[in-house]
């Protein structure tokens, strides 16, 4: 597969004192939550939707999946 941009989104871990530090409230929504923030962000998407629309073409890899 030919492609002319690659966007790369890494997983965040906010630590402090070596242990994740805000699990919160969105871990008690969902069983599937980590403390991992995984979701891609809409500026990236933004990105993505530009180039493709102007001619490249663009995947976007979320590596914290």
């Amino acid at each position: 597969m030919y492609l002319d941009v690659l966007l790369i989104h890494p997983p965040a871990v906010p630590k402090i004192l070596g242990r994740p530090y805000f699990p919160g409230p969105v871990s008690q929504v969902s069983i599937h939550t980590t403390s991992q923030y995984i979701q891609v962000s809409q500026g990236i998407l933004s990105i993505a939707d530009f180039l493709d629309r102007n001619g490249f073409k663009v995947l976007i890899d979320n590596v914290g999946e």
